[in-house]
């Protein structure tokens, strides 16, 4: 049994971080394309921008964000192998 991390860039500000990709925050550049994975510090700001200072309550982080990802979390058992003869 092992743990996943993705190890990218926050989308937002570049910097380098590790994240679930199943539960981290992510943004598209530009509106358009692939949701893409921001930091924390972006994700606060993101709700600062667009939603508390709006009268909206914040977007939730879920607490596993920034967590490891159990790989069998990851298995759907998609790839199993047909072992009948």
């Amino acid at each position: 049994m092992g743990w996943i991390y993705l190890l990218c860039s926050c989308a937002a500000c570049g910097a380098p971080i590790h994240v679930n990709i199943e539960k981290c925050p992510s943004i598209r550049i530009g509106g358009t394309g692939p949701r893409e994975p921001i930091c924390i510090n972006c994700f606060n700001r993101w709700n600062e921008i667009h939603r508390t200072s709006k009268g909206l309550e914040p977007v939730p982080l879920d607490p596993q964000a920034y967590e490891p990802l159990n790989e069998q979390d990851m298995w759907d058992g998609s790839d199993t192998e047909n072992t009948s003869a």
